[in-house]
């Protein structure tokens, strides 16, 4: 079972939303889905006018953690400004 979570460089999480607010706790989302449908709120594009620009703040940090590899918890962190392979397609776009 994976988790997923948005820290800040401040140590905090968001809350989620268009306009989070960032906690000690925050959201934690269940699905990858659930978390590029919300960094999605920040990137504007128009496939009309091949307009992309990434508004995802450069000190956000995706958390993941994923409790079946072992009995402790393990944390995998990525950059949102340069995510991983499997979180971009080929278009340079969010999957």
């Amino acid at each position: 079972m994976k988790i997923y979570k948005i820290k800040n460089s401040e140590g905090l999480y968001s809350t989620g939303g268009s306009r989070p607010k960032w906690t000690k706790r925050g959201k934690t989302w269940s699905q990858m889905n659930f978390v590029k449908n919300h960094l999605r709120m920040f990137i504007n594009e128009s496939q009309y006018r091949n307009i992309y620009e990434n508004k995802i703040p450069r000190d956000w940090i995706l958390e993941v953690y994923d409790f079946d590899k072992s009995e402790k918890e393990e944390l995998e962190c990525y950059s949102l400004i340069t995510p991983p392979e499997w979180y971009i397609n080929k278009n340079n776009e969010f999957n």
